[in-house]
């Protein structure tokens, strides 16, 4: 797992924990379905599908229209670093 994938987890947790429930379960079933996306703690020869990068960012942003103070902060870092880690990341072929 990539250093921006890893901290943009580790901001969706920390926005969970501060979140009302009606955002905390979903951004935590997100944060895990993010790691499966990028496939974990194996080793990865090739970049994870855009398609279903995009897809979390999507939903992403519908829970940060919900959150509020802190926890919508973190979803915006998380967003980021996403969006860092899909520029950053090579193309597949």
């Amino acid at each position: 797992m990539t250093d921006e994938i890893a901290r943009a987890r580790e901001e969706m947790e920390r926005a969970g924990d501060e979140a009302e429930s009606n955002v905390r379960e979903p951004l935590m079933s997100l944060s895990e379905g993010l790691m499966e996306v990028v496939g974990g703690d194996k080793t990865q020869d090739t970049r994870p599908h855009d398609d279903r990068l995009r897809e979390v960012e999507h939903r992403l942003d519908e829970l940060e229209e919900e959150a509020e103070g802190s926890p919508r902060e973190r979803i915006r870092r998380a967003k980021a670093l996403i969006a860092d880690y899909r520029q950053d990341a090579p193309t597949e072929e």
